[in-house]
């Protein structure tokens, strides 16, 4: 496959030299000059690099998506073929995220017991704060622990009762009666048990750790390259 380097490609400007004469100009960057920049500098014109020529934010935004457009809809074979050239324009690791991150999986589209399963190894991951998470947790359990058909995805009632006691327990003493290591280790002990009871490709999609739209405050199951 050959790449068509867009009509601006062959006449990039350094963005240091354009920014000079932008404000010699009186100018700002726009939608035209900034089809001008390589693409690793385009981020320099809307910040304090830019002086007097810095432009919105959203306009850099815009650029940079409609640079990777064309190529997030390749497939596999297509795209490596265009490796070298991304690489050169130093866009591949943006396009490889933005696949990834229209790959991977939603929140909404976790069963249950995945979503279980996702917050206990949040928890596990960093314990700032852990009293949210260990309440979300517990619900998640009790929705597990109904077997009527209403209820996606559930589990053994005995085993969510098992665990919501203990998540219950663990409220009671942390933080202040309990170390950081033996609450991640009882925290540990939950979460891999209730991955054992997910299906195998419930469980491939977890183990992943990759959800398109979760936050937290330490980017569990961010999307990365």
């Amino acid at each position: 496959m050959r790449v068509d380097v867009e009509t601006y490609g062959s006449s990039r400007r350094d963005f240091y030299d354009f920014r000079s004469d932008l404000i010699e100009q009186d100018k700002k960057f726009d939608e035209t000059s900034l089809r001008l920049l390589p693409y690793h500098q385009l981020h320099l014109a809307s910040m304090g690099n830019a002086g007097d020529a810095a432009c919105p934010q959203k306009l850099v935004h815009e650029e940079k998506a409609r640079r990777r457009e064309r190529f997030l809809a390749m497939d596999e074979t297509d795209l490596k073929t265009c490796e070298r050239y991304l690489r050169a324009e130093e866009m591949w690791d943006d396009v490889i995220l933005c696949i990834n991150s229209k790959l991977a999986p939603r929140w909404a589209e976790f069963t249950d017991r995945q979503q279980a399963w996702a917050k206990l190894n949040c928890l596990y991951n960093h314990i700032d704060d852990p009293q949210p998470r260990m309440g979300e947790a517990l619900l998640l359990l009790r929705r597990c622990s109904f077997s009527d058909k209403d209820h996606q995805a559930s589990l053994p009632t005995d085993v969510c009762l098992h665990y919501m006691s203990k998540l219950r327990g663990l409220l009671s003493v942390y933080p202040g009666q309990m170390s950081d290591d033996f609450f991640r280790a009882q925290i540990e002990d939950i979460r891999d048990n209730i991955r054992d009871f997910l299906p195998d490709d419930e469980r491939a999609v977890c183990d992943k750790e990759q959800i398109a739209d979760y936050q937290c405050t330490s980017d569990c199951f961010r999307v990365f390259v």
